[in-house]
């Protein structure tokens, strides 16, 4: 019996037609929904006021408490311009393609249990983004030490993302360690052991207690140190031996706006090691001096032998 050639005619057509759909569909349209998606989404960082961050070398959680951001492991301000680039780096991060979701591919990653970096953001107790960032994409040329991406591990699966992501787990990377960021042009008056200089406005030369000229670069060091002051350690005052510390050495910084920080450099009695910087707390820091003035009530800062002999050293005058 012959068919319809009618009916073959349109078979033909509708099998042509999915062949032709098949050959140009988007190949993306049937892939993991993961893949071009950030790691964190905008509204995922905007609701978070806890980080926890785990790996192989301890636990750290980073709370929001009003305005400001607190490392709970010390009770201590964190350092949230880190915090900010580390968000903005996990929220610009896309995931590029699926590596792997065996086992044995996990570990080799190093995204098995216990490996890598756990990130975990949330809003109160409500869980809003994990995943788990493993170890670097050797690249294909170039320096072996050269990272071409970094392996990360959303749910039960392994991808690749292109940017090169290392969430630090050490307390003392959290640290808001930032005590000031003063350019020269606020600075009304500065003072150490023995010597005291200032200036009228920002346009006038500094001069001594005298009246005398400051020679050029003579504060080139006190003013480089209030750029961008920083500590390496905090410890609790309760903590502190005095007796392995030498005498204090005074010093203060006042700006053209009013605001002042008075504080003491300890040298250590073992020479060149690192010494310690106490702040005297008082109401007239502002937001200039605002972290060390809440820190100096409870806090006493290492610093390292360098910074309390650029400070002690009396500025030379013109001749």
């Amino acid at each position: 019996m012959k068919g319809n050639p009618l009916f073959y005619w349109a078979a033909g057509l509708l099998l042509l037609a999915g062949l032709v759909q098949g050959l140009t569909q988007d190949p993306e349209s049937s892939e993991d929904p993961r893949l071009g998606q950030p790691l964190v989404s905008n509204p995922q960082v905007a609701q978070m006021d806890r980080l926890v961050l785990q790996g192989p070398q301890g636990t750290i959680t980073i709370q929001k408490q009003g305005e400001q951001w607190q490392l709970a492991e010390r009770q201590f301000p964190a350092d949230a311009g880190k915090l900010r680039r580390l968000m903005a780096q996990l929220s610009q991060a896309q995931v590029s393609f699926l590596v792997s979701d065996q086992a044995e591919s996990l570990e080799r990653l190093e995204l098995g249990p216990g490996q890598g970096t756990l990130v975990q953001l949330y809003e109160g107790d409500k869980l809003l983004a994990q995943l788990q960032v493993g170890a670097f994409r050797p690249p294909a040329q170039g320096p072996a030490d050269d990272a071409d991406g970094t392996y990360v591990r959303l749910g039960d699966q392994a991808y690749l993302v292109k940017e090169t992501l290392s969430p630090p787990v050490e307390v003392q990377s959290w640290l808001a360690d930032q005590l000031a960021a003063l350019p020269e042009v606020q600075i009304k008056s500065l003072s150490g052991p023995g010597w005291s200089v200032s200036r009228p406005d920002d346009q006038q030369p500094w001069r001594d207690s005298s009246g005398k000229e400051l020679a050029p670069g003579a504060l080139a060091g006190p003013l480089r140190l209030l750029s961008n002051w920083r500590f390496t350690e905090a410890i609790p005052l309760e903590q502190i031996d005095r007796t392995r510390y030498l005498a204090p050495q005074v010093g203060s910084v006042t700006t053209f706006g009013g605001a002042r920080l008075e504080f003491s450099f300890l040298g250590s009695k073992q020479g060149p090691e690192p010494g310690l910087l106490l702040v005297t707390p008082q109401a007239t820091g502002g937001q200039v001096f605002a972290l060390a003035h809440q820190l100096a009530p409870k806090w006493a800062f290492v610093v390292p032998a360098w910074q309390r002999a650029t400070w002690t050293e009396r500025p030379s005058t013109m001749p």
